[in-house]
């Protein structure tokens, strides 16, 4: 059991994530105390521009596309992700770089010097030092990622210029709702009066989205209505009422994504290298996003936690079946997740299932696989360095070795692999 420190000067780095994982707020549901250390420390209106991007899935990469190309218009970025996969330094980057120990240490000291006896939880803090840094190293635009929500995060307490929402699906729904309308509230809780919002959700737009947005006066741009994307058979096209690209090369990132990135910067009214955007942007590799690093036997890390997201996975999976002779598949699912609904989208694809216990009981959780597998189809371990070590040993040269599920999965088999994050 982790020994819970108490907070001194000079605490060392290490010391300081160990000391903020006990902060638990006793509601969700309350920014007050986030907004008051925030006022006290003039982080609520020192940005010249700024992005929040929320959503179910696809925010980790929009926030990516949108870093590279604002770079390579000779902007100072600051980027803001969750969660991170091997090292708390992936969270905040400055143009384009992790930050030294040094600067989260000193962010840290500040905050906690202004937050007295103010309840706040991890997420809460890490974003204020997210915000202290931006401000201190006088970056010229941010890009935050939302992290539950959106309505009642702690991202939300600039006053972003551009708000974006990727799309609506289920997940987290013990806090968020149990329906897209619910869901959709919390998303476009990000909206601010008289800005705009990108909206990239291409089924049917929760009303809730809608009610919102005319309430605080903003504007929405919709896809497939304020902009679109068209896929050609080599190349592919997007529109807007400010861009239109014609003959855009395929990328490995879904070009919805993509998309939203651009629909954001063309209404930013940045000045956008465009000739960068049309010719240079392409690839872009994310971390744990279809990572492909091995290739005898492929293996490709993914960190698809929700049915949505597994979907997508699935789809790029079957466009290359026939690379592979099998297809093994090392799996560790939260307890809380749709574990049925994730698992269901490679049925037929997954010729052997090696699943890792995360924080489920074995024999539930057993229960619930066989529901929709067969006995013979998969194996159950302890630890993800079994589930892993297992598929390797099986795999041949010819095969696909899918690692998946959640962000400790993918992370877990980084780190067994002894894989530099930046070299992904």
């Amino acid at each position: 059991m982790l020994k819970k420190i108490t907070y001194k000067k000079k605490l060392s780095f290490f010391e300081w994530l160990k000391y903020l994982k006990f902060f638990k707020r006793k509601s969700y549901f309350d920014l007050k105390n986030v907004i008051n250390i925030a006022k006290k420390l003039g982080l609520l209106h020192c940005f010249s521009f700024s992005f929040v991007v929320a959503g179910t899935n696809g925010k980790g990469s929009v926030c990516y596309i949108l870093e590279k190309i604002l770079l390579n218009s000779n902007y100072k970025v600051g980027l803001y992700t969750s969660p991170h996969l091997i090292s708390h330094l992936e969270r905040i980057r400055i143009n384009g770089n992790f930050l030294n120990e040094k600067w989260h240490i000193l962010a840290f000291e500040k905050i906690e010097m202004i937050r007295k006896n103010n309840k706040i939880s991890y997420f809460d803090f890490i974003t204020l030092s997210a915000l202290f840094l931006f401000k201190y190293f006088k970056v010229d635009v941010i890009i935050l990622e939302a992290g539950l929500g959106g309505r009642l995060d702690a991202t939300n307490i600039i006053p972003n210029d551009i708000s974006i929402i990727t799309n609506i699906d289920f997940d987290h729904k013990e806090i968020l709702g149990y329906t897209r309308f619910k869901i959709g509230y919390e998303k476009a809780g990000i909206f601010k009066k008289n800005k705009i919002a990108i909206v990239g959700e291409e089924k049917d737009i929760p009303n809730s989205i809608n009610l919102l947005a005319k309430k605080r006066n903003t504007l929405l741009k919709k896809v497939n209505f304020e902009w679109f994307y068209q896929k050609r058979e080599k190349s592919w096209n997007f529109i807007s009422e400010k861009w239109k690209f014609y003959n855009l090369k395929y990328s490995n990132i879904s070009l919805i994504n993509i998309s939203i990135a651009f629909s954001a910067l063309s209404e930013s009214n940045l000045n956008i290298n465009i000739d960068f955007l049309k010719k240079k942007l392409f690839p872009i590799n994310i971390p744990g996003r279809f990572s492909i690093i091995q290739k005898k036997p492929c293996v490709i890390l993914d960190v698809a936690h929700n049915s949505h997201a597994a979907l997508c996975l699935s789809k790029k999976i079957r466009k290359s079946l026939k690379k592979y002779s099998k297809i093994y598949a090392v799996v560790g699912i939260l307890e809380k997740k749709d574990i049925i609904g994730i698992i269901s989208n490679f049925l037929g694809i997954v010729n052997k299932w090696n699943f890792s216990l995360l924080n489920q009981n074995k024999e539930t959780f057993k229960t619930c696989i066989n529901s929709i597998l067969s006995i013979q189809d998969y194996e159950i371990f302890d630890t993800t360095y079994d589930s892993w070590k297992k598929a390797y040993y099986l795999a041949s040269k010819k095969d696909l070795i899918l690692v998946f599920g959640s962000f400790i999965t993918v992370s877990e088999v980084i780190k067994i692999l002894n894989i530099n994050i930046q070299k992904i």
